[in-house]
């Protein structure tokens, strides 16, 4: 038995080490193996490990050695192919099992194959391995905590980058501006912005300091919830983009007031929280940079800003001119705004103060006048229109005279003269009117020469860009009563015919005004005109379609006038009305249309005009105590009764009074002639004579 026990071992013996040496020839083979690292899991037979992490698995293959060589393939056929991860043999037990340490990488989910010693061990479930890319960040936090965290990190930075927007394009100009003069709200909000505003470079590092640690995070988060790959890129991109930049920048931009001033809280909190390294990095760019200084606009720029928000800001066209004047003024020269000399109306020092000089000076509508000797350029004094007020015409006064007596000072600038220079001399008060004077460098030394004049108007209008328009038309330069050269004053007897000749006028008639009060009115200054052909650029006294302004009475001299529309004509001689519609037209402020043409005929005419304003306070003035007229009430009334109770009559007198009272008959002006050649005996004036110049024009309507 004992021969036998040991015969039975000897052959088991020498069966291993034939195996051995077999399987040594043959080379191992897998049977199965066992991953010894945590994190692997056994799915349908295949074991499961983490990539690209150091792992040690436990082979079951005979004939393996620690010289045995195990590498891994994606082939599921041979290991011709591409091989990788290498295993180091840890160690090696009685030729069956060995401990091997290796690194997988992760080939998105694909399965990887065992290759021991070049021999494919094939595509079994015992010689197949899978990997996964280990989930480290979410290790600590569930899936719904990183959403949840996730929703507050694209919050916060959708805020920093709106803040970041919108604090930092509020400058500390426009803060300063609203905090005085904006509503109630965003003054108390830009008072709540302003500190931190001030620190500048410091809420800028801090609020991209915060908006970077958040996005930092947010995209792990992201990685982790999504995944690696291309996926997460976009995922990642466009909720970063879309949630945490367009829109909080455009919600901050329009709102940056509100937003910042409700968010200062959380900005002084990250201030402190980020301040080991904002602080320092601030306090760099506040040496390096300087301290920060608000908006500020060039005046050119301020004028386009105005141009540009005129319809935002509700500002009209007049305060835009008024505003871009007000700015752009001064860089503009006397030269640039001036009256060219040849255009300046000016005086001769030897000129006689006559009639024809009055109303040269009344038609220019000027109130000062420079005054020159022998060539316009020659500047030697300034007239100044209300100089003449106690100056007669009749006398002939000479403008030297004038000049000498007042001494007006004439200032001269240069005509590169800057308005506010200028304004600054009109406001001193010496003088409304300047002289323009060019340095001439042509003929070698310097020349100054007069090229024109320049007025505060002047430099007004280029402030409020408006030109006032005081100049008279040409309507209105043809309907002034025109002055002539010697105005001859009027005798007695000629006062008294004309005083009955208009008496017998229905609105010249003792009921409606006295006949004293009548004569004042035609001896009052200015009623009484010579007007020569030569003064109306038109040569019509009258003109169809026109208003008819003033009555007037021909008193000598020549009329043609053209009635109708065949257009007759009628020789309108001494004595002739013309205008009577003028009196009594039935709104007053309203003048009637002339229908007729009245040319002066003859060179000069002899006129008496009387406005309606004149008419009006004469009538009120007859009807004062003092004025009332001679004819007592009684008379006037049986007067009237006696016309109304001749029908026959009234078709004359309307017939008379066509064409605004233009003509009467020629035997009735006849008689007024004759009448007038044998003279008359004026009534008697009161003691006490009504001021008849002065009554308030407002007052015509209730004269009537």
């Amino acid at each position: 038995s004992n021969r036998t026990l040991s015969c039975i071992m000897a052959s088991s013996t020498l069966l291993c080490v034939v195996a051995a040496v077999l399987c040594r020839v043959a080379g191992a083979s897998l049977t199965a193996y066992y991953p010894l690292t945590a994190g692997s899991s056994l799915t349908n037979g295949i074991w499961t490990v983490p990539a690209n992490t150091p792992i040690q698995l436990l082979l079951f293959a005979p004939g393996i050695t620690t010289a045995t060589t195990v590498t891994f393939t994606l082939s599921s056929t041979s290991c011709e192919g591409d091989r990788h991860g290498e295993a180091t043999i840890i160690s090696a037990s009685n030729n069956m099992t060995a401990t091997v340490s290796t690194s997988l990488p992760y080939f998105n989910g694909k399965l990887q194959y065992m290759c021991i010693d070049d021999s494919f061990q094939g595509n079994k479930p015992w010689a197949t391995i899978g990997t996964y890319l280990p989930q480290e960040s979410g290790e600590d936090f569930p899936l719904s905590v990183e959403i949840f965290l996730i929703f507050v990190l694209l919050a916060l930075s959708g805020l920093f980058s709106g803040l970041n927007l919108g604090l930092m394009s509020l400058d500390t100009t426009e803060l300063k501006i609203v905090s005085e003069v904006g509503s109630e709200d965003e003054q108390r909000y830009a008072r709540a912005i302003m500190p931190l505003r001030m620190r500048g470079n410091m809420l800028l590092c801090t609020v991209l300091l915060g908006n970077v640690i958040v996005n930092s995070a947010l995209t792990v988060l992201l990685d982790d919830v999504i995944g690696s790959g291309v996926y997460a890129v976009i995922g990642s991109s466009l909720s970063i983009v879309i949630a945490g930049e367009i829109f909080p920048q455009a919600l901050c931009a329009r709102h940056a007031l509100w937003v910042g001033a409700h968010t200062t809280w959380l900005v002084y909190f990250l201030m402190v929280l980020t301040s080991p390294v904002s602080y320092p990095v601030s306090i760099l760019l506040d040496r390096v940079l300087g301290v920060e200084i608000g908006a500020v606009f060039q005046r050119n720029q301020l004028v386009k800003l105005i141009q540009l928000t005129q319809d935002n800001i509700g500002l009209g066209t007049n305060e835009v001119n008024i505003l871009t004047g007000a700015l752009t003024f001064r860089e503009k020269t006397a030269g640039q705004i001036m009256t060219k000399l040849e255009n300046v109306y000016m005086l001769d020092v030897e000129t006689v103060l006559d009639y024809r000089t009055m109303t040269s000076m009344t038609q220019a509508g000027h109130s000062r006048v420079p005054v020159y000797r022998d060539v316009r350029t020659n500047i030697v004094g300034m007239l100044h229109v209300r100089d003449l007020c106690f100056v007669d015409c009749n006398d002939a006064t000479p403008l030297e005279a004038i000049i000498n007596h007042y001494k007006h000072l004439v200032e001269f600038v240069y005509d590169d003269t800057k308005l506010d220079e200028l304004l600054d001399l009109f406001r001193k008060g010496r003088t409304k009117i300047c002289m323009v004077s060019h340095l001439d460098n042509s003929r070698g030394a310097g020349n100054l020469v007069t090229v024109g004049i320049v007025t505060l108007e002047d430099v007004l209008e280029e402030i409020i860009q408006t030109e006032f328009d005081d100049a008279l038309t040409h309507e209105e330069q043809a309907s002034m009563p025109a002055f002539a050269t010697n105005v001859p004053k009027l005798t007695e007897q000629f006062t008294t015919a004309i005083v009955a000749y208009l008496g017998t006028l229905e609105p010249f008639g003792p009921a409606t005004i006295a006949p004293h009060i009548l004569k004042l009115l035609v001896q009052q200054a200015g009623v009484l005109r010579e007007i020569t052909r030569a003064a109306l650029p038109s040569g019509l006294l009258y003109e169809r379609g026109r208003d008819l302004s003033h009555f007037t009475l021909v008193l000598d001299g020549h009329l043609k006038v053209t009635i109708g529309i065949d257009e007759f004509s009628i020789d309108a001689g001494p004595f002739t009305p013309l205008g009577l519609d003028a009196l009594t037209s039935p709104i007053p402020g309203v003048h009637p249309s002339c229908d007729f043409n009245a040319a002066i005929a003859s060179d000069t005419i002899l006129v008496l005009q009387i406005t309606r304003a004149q008419y009006t306070r004469s009538v009120r003035a007859s009807k004062t105590p003092s004025g009332s007229p001679a004819r007592p009430a009684a008379a006037s009334a049986s007067a009237a009764a006696s016309v109304a109770e001749q029908p026959g009559k009234q078709p004359g007198a309307a017939k008379r009074r066509k064409s605004g009272g233009l003509l009467h008959t020629a035997r009735h002006s006849a008689r007024t002639r004759t009448h007038a050649r044998r003279g008359g005996t004026p009534d008697t004036p009161q003691a006490i004579q009504p001021d008849i110049e002065n009554w308030n024009d407002s007052e015509e309507a209730n004269l009537i």
